[in-house]
């Protein structure tokens, strides 16, 4: 493949699972590495462990050369530690204000939001919007 010929540059240094149910806003890490800056849904938790656990088999054989110090990988809680997390869902209504005006959602603020064309009331947002803007800094904060 591409790998083989040398032309993948690039490796992946994160792994992360969005528009993942939150049940709680407390940091967790699973009993298999999974790190999340929330308490995902048994669910999706569970269902994020068995994709892990994909990626792992399938990675291994190759030592992890498409992942950023993949050699330093031996195990598959090492690998979720590593390289997995979550990004939790957000209501439609503050995605979509964020694509519809063209900003990050981490840069909204609670309240009216309107920029000429697209107005809408965000006020009962504010504890989502702080909780996504957490959980950015939290993902960055691993670099």
């Amino acid at each position: 493949g591409l790998q083989d010929e040398g032309l993948l540059k690039a490796k992946i240094w994160k792994l992360i699972f969005n528009r993942v149910t939150a049940l709680k806003n407390e940091k967790t890490a699973s009993t298999e590495g999974i790190a999340s800056p929330f308490t995902p849904a048994k669910a999706c938790m569970d269902q994020m462990h068995s994709i892990t656990a994909q990626l792992y088999e399938c990675y291994r054989e190759s030592q992890f050369h498409l992942f950023v110090d993949g050699d330093e990988v031996a195990t598959q809680r090492q690998f979720n530690e590593r390289y997995v997390t979550a990004f939790r869902s957000a209501s439609e209504t503050t995605m979509n204000i964020a694509k519809l005006t063209g900003s990050p959602f981490c840069s909204l603020k609670a309240g009216r939001v309107s920029d000429g064309t697209v107005n809408c009331d965000l006020s009962k947002s504010g504890l989502q919007i702080e909780a996504l803007q957490q959980g950015v800094s939290d993902i960055l904060a691993t670099l």
